[in-house]
C-alpha cells in the first residue's frame, strides 16, 4: 500500500479513460491508483476484491497500517445573524494501493469482477495485458470471461492465427486447439510468414505444430481421394469411373495442399467447374452415374481426419 500523497499526483478522471460510476462509489473503502501519470483513482470495495481473488484475500489478510481519521472542519449553518458553526468530520482516509497497470487495463478488469455488464472488446489488442493482469492477481472469473472472448467467432474465424498465438502464450489448451482448427482455412504462407504483431510471445514450436497439422491432414486427405475404393459406386457398367473424377482428384489434391478441409473440394462450385470441363458421361458406354451417398461418405472421411494440434 502506498502512503497518502498530495492530490497533485492523483486524478479521478483522465481523458480517454472514463471511469464508470461503480468505480466512483462514495461507499468504497479502498483506492486503487493506476500507473498512469497522473495516477487515476479507482474507488473499489474490498469485499468484492477479496471474494474474486486469492491474491487480494491474502493481501488484505495481512496486518494493515492504522487508517488516518478525517480532519474536522466547521460549516456555518443559518443566516449571518443568529447562525451557528456546526462541526463536520471529513471523509475518513482510505487505504491506497499503487497498481502497476494503467486505467485502460484496470477498469475493464475490475468491470469483470463487479455485477455490471462486461466490457466490449472490438479487437484483440487489450486481451494480452488483461490476461497478464488476471493471472497476476489470480482472478479466475475474469480469466474465464477473457477465454470466452478468444472463442468469439469474430476473432476465431477472421483471425485464427492471432487467437492461436494468444492461446499458446497463456497456455490455454482448449482455445489453442479451437484456433488451430480454424487456421486450416488460412493459406499456408500466411502461417509461414505471419505478421510480427500477431505472434506475440508464441514459441517457434507452436508455429511448427500448426504447419505439421495441415501437412499431415492434407496428406491423409489426398490418400483418401486417391484410394481405389474412393467413389467406386460411380463406376458405370463397363467398369470405368466418370471422366471428371480423375480431373477432380488432381485439382482437389492441389487445393488440399492450400486448404486441407473439405468445404472447397466437395463444394458444388468446385465440382461444377470440373464437370463442365470434362463432361459426365463415360467415353465407352455413354453412361453418367452419380451416387450422392458415396460422395458424402468420402467427404465425411475427410472431415473425420484429425483437425487440431
Amino acid at each position: 500500500m502506498s502512503s497518502p500523497s498530495s492530490s497533485g499526483g492523483r486524478s479521478r478522471s483522465r481523458p480517454g479513460t472514463p471511469i464508470p460510476p461503480f468505480l466512483l462509489s462514495k461507499d468504497a473503502d479502498t483506492l486503487l491508483l493506476t500507473c498512469d501519470r497522473p495516477a487515476v483513482e479507482l474507488r473499489v470495495h474490498r469485499r468484492i476484491l477479496v471474494e474474486a481473488s486469492e491474491f487480494f484475500r491474502t493481501m488484505f489478510g495481512l496486518p494493515q497500517p492504522a487508517r488516518g481519521k478525517g480532519k474536522g472542519r466547521h460549516e456555518w449553518v443559518g443566516g449571518e445573524e443568529g447562525g451557528v458553526a456546526v462541526a463536520v468530520e471529513e471523509e475518513e482516509e482510505m487505504p491506497r494501493i499503487d497498481m502497476q497497470e494503467p486505467a485502460s487495463v484496470l477498469i475493464p478488469l475490475l468491470t469483470l469482477l463487479y455485477p455490471v455488464p462486461p466490457p466490449s472488446f472490438p479487437t484483440l489488442s487489450l486481451l494480452p495485458p488483461l490476461l497478464r493482469a488476471a493471472h497476476k492477481y489470480d482472478l479466475p472469473r475474469a480469466i474465464a470471461h477473457l477465454r470466452s472472448v478468444l472463442l468469439d467467432p469474430r476473432f476465431l474465424h477472421t483471425d485464427p492465427l492471432a487467437v492461436y498465438a494468444l492461446a499458446c502464450q497463456f497456455a490455454l489448451a482448449e482455445e489453442a486447439r479451437a484456433a488451430s482448427r480454424c487456421t486450416l482455412k488460412v493459406e499456408l504462407m500466411a502461417l509461414l510468414l505471419p505478421m510480427p504483431d500477431k505472434l506475440g510471445s508464441m514459441l517457434a514450436v507452436d508455429l511448427v505444430q500448426l504447419v505439421a497439422l495441415r501437412v499431415a491432414r492434407a496428406s491423409q486427405a489426398k490418400a483418401l481421394l486417391k484410394a481405389p475404393s474412393a467413389l467406386a459406386a460411380l463406376r458405370c457398367t463397363c467398369g470405368h469411373l466418370p471422366p471428371w473424377v480423375g480431373e477432380w482428384r488432381r485439382r482437389a489434391c492441389t487445393e488440399l495442399d492450400r486448404f486441407p478441409v473439405s468445404e472447397t473440394v466437395f463444394g458444388s462450385a468446385f465440382l461444377g467447374e470440373v464437370v463442365s470441363l470434362c463432361g459426365v458421361s463415360c467415353g465407352t458406354c455413354g453412361q453418367a452415374r452419380w451416387d450422392k451417398g458415396e460422395w458424402e461418405r468420402l467427404r465425411q472421411e475427410v472431415d473425420a481426419l484429425p483437425d487440431t494440434i
